[in-house]
């Protein structure tokens, strides 16, 4: 199952990273958080010695600080996924303060600096993304969608759909937050992480994978 995103107006000034051909393991990457489900989700992250990348929404942070923090110190990267999660139309004039804004509470709390810019809805905008490369940030976006977000969708169905689809350098689009749906995803992640281990394909933040092979741009 393979949703990609979708570029709007113009091929970016700096591709957006959908795969990674050549490297030899998979990263599992966490939308829309932090949430109450967020520390399940580093619970069996640990419990697998996995590594992964959260893009975290400004807005869902307060209250969840401690979450942040935990995260980067189990090993697992932060990336930016704005303040609002608005849609590029719906946010145009706030695009880049929501963007600058996050990365200003993600090394705030962390004293890590954000070096990845996930756009909601996968909608690639050729300035954001030049923005976000000002502020240090690659924009990274997927070409694995299991749909996790879907109501009703079963664990078994998100693990299925992302091992069907996953090969090395894939980027899967999963979600921590926020809602009881992603209940299916907390459950689904153990079977998953399994699933990939058995095809030698370990779990890992999105700049590992970089650094492990040559990024390549996915349009739809």
């Amino acid at each position: 199952m393979r949703l990609l995103p979708k570029i709007l107006h113009a091929q970016p000034r700096t591709p957006a990273i959908a795969r990674v051909p050549g490297a030899d393991g998979v990263a599992l990457t966490f939308d829309d958080g932090p949430s109450d489900l967020t520390g399940a989700v580093l619970a069996t992250l640990a419990r697998y010695e996995a590594r992964a990348t959260f893009f975290v929404v400004g807005a869902e942070i307060p209250g969840r600080e401690r979450l942040l923090r935990r995260a980067v110190a189990e090993g697992h990267e932060l990336g930016n996924h704005t303040m609002t999660h608005a849609k590029v139309c719906e946010r145009r004039e706030q695009a880049h303060p929501e963007i600058a804004k996050v990365s200003e509470l993600i090394e705030a709390e962390t004293g890590v600096a954000a070096r990845l810019y996930r756009p909601p809805y996968g909608e690639i905008d050729p300035d954001d993304v030049a923005f976000a490369a000002e502020l240090g940030m690659s924009t990274a976006v997927w070409n694995v969608d299991p749909r996790d977000w879907s109501s009703g969708v079963s664990p078994d169905t998100i693990r299925a759909r992302v091992i069907d689809a996953a090969e090395p350098g894939s980027i899967v689009l999963l979600h921590d937050g926020p809602g009881d749906v992603r209940a299916a995803t907390v459950a689904a992640l153990p079977s998953i992480i399994e699933a990939l281990r058995d095809r030698g394909l370990a779990s890992v933040t999105v700049s590992e994978l970089v650094e492990s092979g040559t990024p390549a741009g996915g349009s739809a």
